[in-house]
């Protein structure tokens, strides 16, 4: 007999949409909690609710791998003006209201707090998938100095006050991390390896990367233009999650091409290339120290290098010295199974019912 509990279990996520970094998140978790259900002959009910790139990202990936989970578009707020903001938060929030109370699920899942008053009131559990409280965590070893007020306005409203957020309104907060031993955590706190899709973690001891230098996008397109100026005149591939008339999902087999990977510093762009073993370029986007912390980790663990925009102007000779320099780092080994820890946890919690 299965270790897991027989009745149905009702799901809802809530994904954030201005990027792609939680959707691709939360695709891999899903995918994962589908797998294990089935196999455990557990029914699961999953409903997801986003908007933007979040909810594109979301939508062709339910379709491109037959998924079963129910997806709910919300009013982007993307361009949106204050009172258009406003309009479209309290649309949202309200909508999201009544589904959580028509749905009556047995268990969150949230990745983004942008619209706590929908379910803060719910009888459900509330699990929380993020990567802030490694993030404050990693700045305070550091003693990681600011460059400017506007860093350390972000890292205190996008990271600290968000690790304490997370903290007190879940009962189980998830947080992908690149190393879990040793990890000083608080009850209620799982640190868990970082979190890629099903297809990024196959085959990944036998495949042979190519010999091609990429970038690799973030879903956000904050200083998209800055790489695709440089990209025209250096002839090196792009891979944009937004092209000019549709909508890509990166691939595990469409990475293996490159032997170098530029990107801006997403943990989730991160975490497809170290699973499959690529060098990386990180060039951090402005203003934004999570993505300068996730640089210097990369650095440290041997995956790549840090960089700025104006290093790849002089782009063949920064490439060969890249290449050089990857020769001489000892790589270490980063486990990437994080979408399977969680989705472990969250079904054995929901049968011991031990939130």
């Amino acid at each position: 007999m299965s270790q897991y509990a027989k009745k149905s279990i009702k799901i809802l996520i809530s994904c954030a949409g201005l990027g792609m970094g939680n959707a691709s998140r939360i695709s891999a978790i899903v995918e994962s909690l589908e797998t294990m259900a089935s196999l455990n002959s557990q029914d699961i009910e999953i409903s997801i609710f986003s908007w933007g790139a979040g909810y594109s990202f979301l939508r062709d990936f339910k379709e491109k791998y037959h998924l079963k989970f129910d997806l709910f578009e919300m009013d982007s707020y993307q361009f949106a003006t204050v009172f258009k903001f406003l309009r479209k938060y309290f649309k949202n929030t309200f909508f999201l209201f009544k589904s959580v109370r028509n749905t009556k699920p047995d268990l969150i899942i949230l990745d983004s707090d942008y619209h706590l008053l929908s379910y803060l009131f719910s009888p459900a559990s509330r699990v929380y998938i993020g990567q802030a409280v490694d993030v404050v965590e990693r700045a305070q070893n550091l003693k990681l100095q600011f460059k400017s007020y506007k860093d350390k306005i972000n890292f205190f409203l996008r990271e600290k006050l968000d690790s304490i957020f997370q903290y007190f309104i879940s009962d189980v907060v998830f947080v992908p991390s690149f190393k879990q031993e040793n990890a000083k955590c608080k009850k209620k706190i799982i640190k868990v390896p970082l979190i890629v899709r099903k297809d990024f973690l196959e085959c990944k001891d036998q495949h042979i990367n190519g010999s091609e230098v990429g970038c690799l996008l973030s879903g956000s397109e904050i200083e998209k233009d800055k790489f695709l100026s440089i990209s025209s005149k250096k002839n090196y591939k792009v891979i944009s999650p937004h092209s000019r008339d549709n909508f890509v999902i990166s691939t595990a087999k469409e990475l293996d091409q490159f032997d170098t990977l530029i990107t801006q510093g997403g943990l989730s762009s991160i975490s497809e290339a170290a699973a499959r073993n690529i060098f990386l370029v990180i060039i951090p986007m402005t203003h934004h120290p999570e993505q300068y912390l996730n640089a210097i980790a990369v650095e440290s663990l041997g995956l790549g290098v840090i960089a700025e925009t104006k290093d790849l102007l002089d782009f063949d000779n920064f490439i060969d010295k890249i290449r050089k320099e990857k020769l001489n780092v000892e790589r270490e080994k980063i486990d990437c199974s994080g979408a399977q820890k969680i989705s472990s946890n969250i079904l054995n919690l929901i049968n011991s019912k031990s939130f």
